[in-house]
């Protein structure tokens, strides 16, 4: 397994979830997306699992996507 290729944030706090865009939206964008890896749902940028790292509020897309 490949580790995340430091896409993330330093703004990580108790809050979870994004507020300015869903973690729904984000995931559509990341289907819509050459990157992703419609088997795994892996992105392959970043290597993350997209289904769980559109929820956290601190991440952020490796192409600014969202």
């Amino acid at each position: 397994m490949v580790p995340c290729n430091n896409c993330h944030s330093d703004n990580s706090n108790d809050e979870p979830m994004t507020k300015k865009i869903s973690a729904a939206q984000r995931y559509k964008i990341c289907e819509e997306c050459e990157h992703l890896s419609s088997a795994l749902k892996l992105c392959e940028k970043c290597s993350c699992f997209m289904i769980m790292k559109v929820k956290l509020r601190w991440e952020k897309c490796p192409i600014g996507k969202w």
